[in-house]
């Protein structure tokens, strides 16, 4: 009986120590979050923040960072360039990552433009660039006989203090990246074997920079 009873105050205490273990790891990494998004507001310059934010809470998805998949139409090849890509329960999401800081002119159609005190600069509008990226992979998994995976597109600027002309859903800080993602999984849409095999099929379709040189040589030809 002695035995018993001992043998059970030590799995409760297993469970108490497993579950502060959990608990501590869970503020860990939300601290990290919170320091990371201090040091993008103190430091513009800070380099890849929104990768730095992926490999915090993503480390066991599929992530792909600047992924170049070569695709053949009638005028030869075409690149695909993608900053972010994340295979997760919901499906596939595109990220651009826009370092830009200001009041932002993003239209749904068109280039944007970033405007600040000494200057007015335009860039492509990430929507419009990732859309087409999206069509692209669609296809891809199509011939690859994966189909109907929902492929999502969204632009994330790390400042926080942006402001923007036209509301978008799929345009937000980096704070609000996470829980977008959150969302995003509650569909619970693709198993873990499925991601797995998604994330197969786009590695094996990525080419790395000597490729891309070597595709554009012969295309160019």
């Amino acid at each position: 009986m002695q035995t018993a009873v001992n043998l059970c105050i030590t799995l409760c205490v297993i469970l108490f120590l497993l579950l502060i273990l959990y608990l501590v790891i869970r503020l860990f990494r939300r601290l990290r979050a919170v320091i990371l998004l201090q040091e993008v507001a103190d430091n513009p310059k800070l380099r890849n923040p929104v990768g730095k934010m992926l490999s915090v809470y993503y480390r066991r998805l599929p992530v792909f960072h600047n992924m170049s998949i070569p695709f053949r139409t009638r005028d030869g090849v075409v690149m695909c360039r993608i900053q972010y890509l994340m295979v997760n329960r919901g499906g596939i999401l595109l990220i651009a990552a826009c370092p830009q800081r200001g009041f932002v002119e993003n239209p749904f159609q068109g280039d944007w433009r970033v405007f600040t005190r000494d200057a007015v600069r335009r860039f492509p509008n990430p929507l419009e660039t990732n859309t087409a990226n999206a069509r692209m992979i669609n296809a891809l998994l199509k011939r690859n006989r994966i189909q109907n995976i929902p492929i999502r597109a969204i632009a994330v600027f790390p400042a926080e203090n942006n402001r923007y002309k036209n509301r978008i859903e799929q345009v937000m800080p980096l704070s609000r990246l996470r829980g977008y993602i959150h969302d995003m999984n509650k569909n619970r849409f693709l198993s873990h074997r499925e991601i797995r095999r998604v994330a197969s099929v786009l590695r094996h379709a990525a080419v790395n920079e000597k490729q891309q040189r070597e595709h554009s040589a012969s295309s160019a030809s």
